[in-house]
């Protein structure tokens, strides 16, 4: 050996790179990665552009053989066949351990849960499908009607005419019981008392008993007159919503007019003054007539949801019969019905 390698042998800077050099190497025979991903790729060269030459799975433990700039040269477990392929795998899908130390494999990332749409709340009114309403309010009806009748006297033939004026307009009542067959379509059965006061005209011409073609004219008014007309409704019903808490209803159907009642002249009964005649004293009669009748109603409705079961509610309707009502041997038609809007609430059970 010549006497200048020999001098750098010796020299101490030297022996302290070849022990690092030893430290080094055993260092890496020592090391060991296990992979952390699900799978990572093995390169052929230590570069992310540099052919893949094998996969390794997660959790596969193994021996790095040399370790530079941020790779690992490791060897791959040999396939079916024997062959073992050696390659570089980066330090991001690896983690390194010691013998001795237990191995922390991680766990494959969970996949995000679907994003389901919330659950659209049922209605607090879902499933109600019996209820009751209660109103009060106010009607308007008016009508007239008149009747005519005729009477033998002194060989003659005499006459009553008799004209109504009914006016039941005023506070009403309207209480209901539906049921919801489906969500939207619906049955309800109602009840609406109704009352008024009537005005009667009367006029009546009397025979004279001494002259011919002489009758003598009478006339007189009562305002105390009575009528009265409740009504029970049945109606098909189809409900909406508006907003999520109004619910508008329309509605229609059939009326039975339970006992159109009506105050009305029975007879009238006379007295002669004295001579010549020329007048007379007149006492009407009255009485109390009475018929159902079928006839027909429409309205709608708005419900405002206050709780789950309880509503406040407004309801508008027109109803409309004809009463034949027989006063003595004669037949009169009374009309019915009217229009009336109530306020009022509805429960739902």
């Amino acid at each position: 050996m010549k006497p200048q390698m020999m001098k750098t042998l010796r020299h101490p800077l030297f022996s302290v790179l070849l022990m690092a050099v030893l430290v080094v190497s055993v260092s890496a025979a020592d090391l060991k990665v296990v992979v952390k991903v699900n799978t990572a790729n093995v390169r052929l060269k230590a570069a992310v552009d540099s052919p893949v030459v094998g996969k390794a799975p997660m959790g596969l433990i193994l021996t790095v053989r040399e370790k530079t700039e941020g790779w690992y040269l490791v060897e791959l477990p040999p396939d079916d066949k024997g062959v073992a392929v050696r390659g570089y795998i980066h330090e991001s899908v690896v983690q390194e351990f010691a013998e001795g130390k237990p191995v922390i494999t991680p766990k494959p990332a969970a996949k995000p849960a679907p994003v389901r749409k919330p659950a659209r709340k049922a209605s607090p009114e879902s499933g109600k499908k019996l209820y009751v309403r209660l109103g009060a309010g106010y009607g308007t009806k008016t009508f007239d009607y008149s009747n005519t009748w005729t009477f033998a006297m002194y060989q003659e033939t005499g006459q009553v005419t008799e004209n109504y004026a009914v006016d039941a307009s005023g506070v009403v009542f309207d209480a209901g019981v539906g049921f919801m067959i489906t969500p939207s379509v619906g049955v309800e059965l109602s009840f609406v008392p109704a009352s008024g006061k009537t005005k009667g005209t009367f006029s009546g011409n009397f025979p004279h008993p001494l002259y011919f073609d002489a009758a003598r004219q009478k006339s007189w008014e009562d305002g105390g007159l009575k009528y009265s007309a409740s009504e029970l409704n049945l109606d098909l019903l189809y409900a909406f919503a508006v907003t999520g808490r109004i619910k508008a209803t329309v509605m229609a159907g059939g009326t039975y007019f339970m006992g159109v009642k009506v105050k009305s002249l029975k007879s009238v009964s006379w007295n002669e003054t004295a001579y010549p005649y020329f007048d007379l004293n007149v006492t009407p009669v009255y009485g109390n007539y009475s018929a159902s009748a079928f006839g027909f109603n429409g309205g709608a409705g708005l419900d405002y949801r206050l709780s789950g079961s309880l509503s406040a509610n407004i309801t508008a309707r027109y109803s409309s019969g004809t009463a034949k009502i027989k006063i003595e041997a004669m037949e009169v038609s009374v009309p019915a019905g009217g229009l009336r809007a109530t306020a009022g609430i509805k429960i739902g059970f």
